[in-house]
């Protein structure tokens, strides 16, 4: 999953037949404010032997205020 946007990882997942009640979206962002730029992206993915995480990060991010 790692690279793939978040519609491309759903859509694998579901054709998988990966039941949606074993997945966990988890977002992230830099820590200071600013607006997400571009597709949300998998950075980095987890499974503990029942629930399959993903961490999703946009393609990038213009600071507030420039």
């Amino acid at each position: 999953m790692l690279g793939r946007t978040r519609r491309e990882a759903l859509a694998a997942l579901a054709r998988a037949g990966f039941p949606s009640d074993r997945l966990r979206i988890t977002r992230t962002a830099p820590p200071w404010s600013g607006q997400p730029i571009g597709e949300e992206r998998v950075i980095r993915q987890r499974w503990d032997g029942h629930t399959l995480e993903l961490l999703m990060a946009a393609e990038g991010f213009r600071r507030e205020g420039r």
